[in-house]
């Protein structure tokens, strides 16, 4: 899916921002400092932005507690709120009202 060039793929801020802390904390190592390597992974693969409005969050309130994860509940309401699906292997992502791919 990620592959085929007809997808418009979106990319979370919450990803982004999630990618930055973990390197920060040490959890996380990448070949290059955060911002340059989402930037260049981003062009590379052509996926779009997806940033978060301030919709998004004011909206996490409403999810049931499945998942602890803060950044996983900002990309459910943003793919609700949006209607995107969202690529991923997590099983708990699966028990809230999102479509999932993967």
């Amino acid at each position: 899916m990620i592959a085929d060039g007809c997808n418009g793929i979106y990319f979370s801020a919450a990803r982004a921002c999630e990618i930055a802390i973990k390197t920060g904390k040490g959890r996380l190592t990448l070949p290059e400092e955060p911002g340059r390597y989402v930037t260049s992974r981003m062009s590379q693969h052509c996926f779009l932005a997806l940033p978060i409005q301030i919709a998004h969050p004011m909206r996490v309130v409403d999810l049931p507690p499945h998942h602890a994860d803060p950044f996983y509940r900002l990309l459910i309401v943003q793919s609700q709120i949006e209607t995107l699906p969202l690529i991923t292997k997590d099983e708990e992502i699966r028990r809230y009202e999102v479509e999932t791919i993967w």
